[in-house]
């Protein structure tokens, strides 16, 4: 029979400061995946940029030097006074030569430094430390308190999870990077909803609002947001395709080149930010999303109660949310395996954090109803989805034993990974659901 737990809005100082750890490290690995995103999608628009204009200068100087060979072509008066005409097509030759160059040594720089890859580490172990931090606040499976020891609390528990995710994330070539220190408030302003502090525990209602909620605003707006960029993008395509049969028909066929060359740009721009899969993502996110709120909204007040429908509820939404993380790390691997001309089996350095952020569980003793079996069955854009158990495998965990705790403090506990839900549409379940015999109430207040 589970513990019940006293209803609290405070945490005790000692979760408090677990969690002003976490939100820290989630701070620092934000704020540097925020610059270091900057950094590089701006490097590859130079790059991009650079490519076209080498293209159009090249066809510009083919051009200007026909106009200027015949000797009877003068030059402008303007121009004639600071350099003669061999002078001024010498310059405009070595630019020529020189963009290349410098998108050589871009490219260069950017294999080399690898701000791509930094990039999608530091976001997915960010977002693997804000699931783990809701988590903690729900005190859902490893966290519950009725299946803590004494040696072992739900504070060591977080601690163990983030010595893991950043373990992991300084195995790849981020130790290389110079990850700035955060400075500021915690939990930073834009990480949570108005209204959250970032530290108590949360109800159920609670967690649908600032968690749920949330989440399925953002994917709605990114949604939004990323189908007016492709529909731009694309109708720039088209249009600059028009161009080319207008400039061929009137045959000015060198200045194909320039054409083709933005409308190669503006695809390699759309494939690098895999803007159309993103929508798709979002949109599927949001829609899951929606499904677990449906479901919520149709149980009684006495079934919203039941600790197996409340870690239902987070469970749920966070295999949706790590499903969707992990599926956009996997399409940058993509994006990253194509920019630097690598094969996908031989990236190594990028291991899926979305497969692998939280610790095996031991297996339950006390099943959830069947009734409760939530599925993820739809088809994805994700690659390669890994093979995964139902949703609520891992409800209603038992504590581990002393022996099992002893073996767990060694180093390779934090080998041991969950694996994650694989994408899929949620399968509402039957709105009253029974419980577990024997099984207490959760109260209407703060859980734990």
């Amino acid at each position: 029979m589970p513990t019940e737990l006293s209803a609290t809005n405070q945490p005790s100082p000692a979760s408090s400061q677990i969690l002003e750890d976490a939100w820290f490290r989630f701070a620092k690995y934000d704020k540097n995946a925020l610059i270091t995103q900057r950094r590089f999608v701006q490097q590859r628009k130079w790059i991009l940029g650079l490519g076209v204009a080498a293209t159009t200068l090249a066809v510009l100087y083919s051009t200007v030097e026909r106009y200027l060979a015949p000797d009877n072509i003068g030059f402008p008066a303007w121009m004639g006074t600071w350099f003669s005409k061999q002078q001024f097509l010498d310059a405009f030759h070595f630019v020529v030569i020189a963009v290349p160059i410098i998108v050589t040594v871009l490219v260069a720089f950017s294999e080399k430094f690898n701000m791509g890859i930094s990039w999608v580490m530091l976001r997915s172990s960010a977002e693997a430390i804000k699931k783990e931090i809701y988590r903690y606040r729900m005190q859902v499976e490893e966290y519950n308190p009725s299946n803590i020891t004494s040696s072992e609390t739900r504070d060591v528990r977080l601690a163990k999870k983030m010595k893991i995710i950043s373990r992991r994330l300084m195995e790849t070539t981020v130790n290389q990077t110079d990850l700035l220190p955060y400075k500021g408030e915690l939990p930073p302003q834009y990480s949570t909803p108005k209204g959250d502090n970032g530290f108590d525990n949360m109800t159920a209602e609670q967690y649908l609002q600032w968690r749920i909620e949330d989440q399925f605003d953002y994917y709605q707006k990114k949604a939004a947001r990323l189908g007016k960029d492709l529909r731009r993008f694309q109708l720039l395509i088209i249009l600059l395709g028009g161009i080319g049969a207008l400039l061929a028909a009137i045959n000015l066929n060198i200045w194909l080149a320039v054409s083709n060359a933005l409308a190669i740009s503006l695809t390699s721009f759309l494939e690098f930010k895999r803007v159309e899969s993103n929508v798709i993502s979002c949109n599927l996110a949001a829609s899951d999303l929606y499904d677990i709120r449906i479901w919520w909204h149709a149980l009684s007040p006495e079934a919203r109660k039941k600790r197996a429908n409340v870690e239902t509820l987070v469970n749920s939404t966070e295999a949706v949310l790590q499903t969707e993380n992990a599926g956009w790390l996997q399409e940058m691997r993509e994006a990253l395996a194509e920019i630097y001309k690598e094969r996908k089996d031989t990236h190594k350095q990028l291991p899926v954090l979305g497969d692998s952020m939280a610790a095996t569980t031991p297996a339950t003793s006390n099943p959830p109803h069947p009734e409760f079996q939530l599925r993820f069955t739809r088809n994805t854009v994700v690659p390669e989805p890994a093979l995964v158990p139902v949703v609520q495998s891992d409800l209603g965990q038992d504590a581990p034993t002393p022996a099992e705790s002893e073996a767990n403090s060694s180093e390779s506990t934090f080998a041991e990974v969950d694996t994650m839900p694989e994408p899929g549409v949620f399968t509402e379940p039957s709105p009253e659901v029974a419980s577990t015999p024997g099984e207490q109430p959760i109260e209407s207040e703060p859980v734990g």
